[in-house]
């Protein structure tokens, strides 16, 4: 009787990973295939927005206009599916953390 419950357990334990890993794989899928939609402009802003670096900043380097940017931001929130710029670190963290 202990050693099916210990077998039963065990299958259980085994289930529960099974399905984590299945969701962080999905997430991470889902996350690439949505970068992915990204344009080579909206992949530059966004690794310097990754790095830490205002609207300002990002406007001198890639001599474009703040409205520009601001723009792409929105477009990457979209694309992203976040609403605000904390939902994207913490969305591109948890992917991290993933991989």
């Amino acid at each position: 009787e202990r050693l099916v419950l210990a077998v039963l357990n065990a299958l259980r334990i085994d289930g529960e990973r099974r399905k984590q890993t299945n969701r962080h794989d999905d997430l991470s899928l889902d996350l690439a295939t949505r970068l992915a939609t990204l344009s080579e402009r909206e992949r530059e802003v966004l690794d310097r927005i990754l790095e830490g670096k205002q609207t300002r900043q990002i406007t001198d380097e890639l001599c474009i206009s703040v409205k520009t940017v601001e723009f792409h931001r929105g477009r990457i929130r979209e694309k992203l599916g976040v609403a605000t710029q904390a939902q994207l670190f913490s969305l591109l963290i948890a992917s991290e953390g993933d991989a």
